[in-house]
């Protein structure tokens, strides 16, 4: 029977084996019996492997783990659920051998339930979620919506954490670098969420209280020191006009005459038809007004 070439070429591929390696991804080829790497990473694309090998493989783009209803314990022992989500950046190219190194190490696929993800990575992501809630407060985390928390936790995963009592190995040792870690949906029991909004709403007031306790404070701290400033002016014009007066050799009074004679030397430049009336011509007409006073008497006539 005659063989068509496209039918031969497809037998061809078939006995030598081939694979595709979408986008966003390299691929580790094995041995199918062994288990063993055999060859560099493969870059997206369609490749010939050969009879006898496998292909796994490994993402290169930034990925997400989610941990949804998530049960931790606070500093308290008070147990709370939350959403947590971590993005991590694979650091897995044709031009390393992360990806080689990483496969020899786990002997793991990254995908599947027994894969890399699954039954390596979110067992520490676990991990440092249950330390990080353990060092903060229960209104700490609920009022910071797990901000330090989410901190804690993306250092011990890009890290890890080993101590007397605490042992995480840091998914960073695994050629990754934690990009994010968020918090959400923190769920508190009915009773303990009451409280802490009751105690929220009390340190809340209690702070503007003392705001405008400080505002009122600097208020009257500035009315002083302006008080304090037209006080000292005041006094420093005062002993200025006695300097002045001593180093003319004038009394008081005839220094109040100068002053006197400034203001209406001043008033008629500002006025020119301003008449000045003498103190002395007020004082006669007083008198005529007045008439005789009544402890003089007339003269007697000769």
């Amino acid at each position: 029977m005659k063989r068509t070439p496209a039918l031969l070429a497809l037998l061809a591929l078939s006995l030598t084996g081939c694979a595709t390696i979408e986008p966003g991804a390299v691929g580790v080829k094995t041995n199918a019996y062994t288990g063993s790497i055999t060859g560099k990473p493969l870059g997206a694309g369609f490749h010939l492997v050969g009879i006898g090998s496998r292909v796994f493989e490994f993402p290169t783009v930034v990925g997400t783990i989610n941990l949804d209803n998530f049960r931790v314990n606070t500093r308290e022992g008070q147990e709370i659920t939350v959403d947590v989500r971590v993005q991590y950046k694979p650091e897995f190219s044709t031009s390393n051998d992360n990806v080689v190194k990483l496969y020899e190490r786990y002997k793991k696929p990254f995908d599947g339930s027994n894969g890399l993800a699954a039954s390596r990575w979110e067992p520490v992501i676990q991990q440092a979620a249950g330390y990080a809630f353990s060092q903060s407060g229960v209104i700490e985390v609920y009022q910071s919506r797990g901000a330090r928390v989410a901190s804690l936790m993306k250092q011990v995963l890009q890290k890890g954490l080993k101590t007397d009592i605490v042992d995480i190995d840091g998914i960073g040792d695994d050629f990754v670098i934690v990009e994010t870690v968020a918090i959400s949906d923190i769920n508190l029991p009915e009773a303990i969420k009451r409280s802490v909004e009751t105690k929220a709403q009390i340190e809340q007031e209690t702070l503007s209280a003392k705001q405008a306790l400080e505002r009122s404070r600097m208020e009257s701290e500035r009315l002083r020191i302006e008080s304090q400033g037209r006080a000292d002016a005041a006094l420093i014009e005062a002993q200025g006009r006695a300097k002045a007066r001593t180093a003319l050799g004038i009394s008081p009074d005839q220094y109040t005459q100068i002053e006197i004679v400034k203001m209406k030397t001043d008033a008629i430049k500002e006025s020119p038809n301003l008449m000045i009336v003498p103190e002395s011509a007020f004082l006669d007409a007083r008198s005529l007004m007045d008439g005789p006073r009544p402890d003089r008497r007339p003269a007697k006539k000769p």
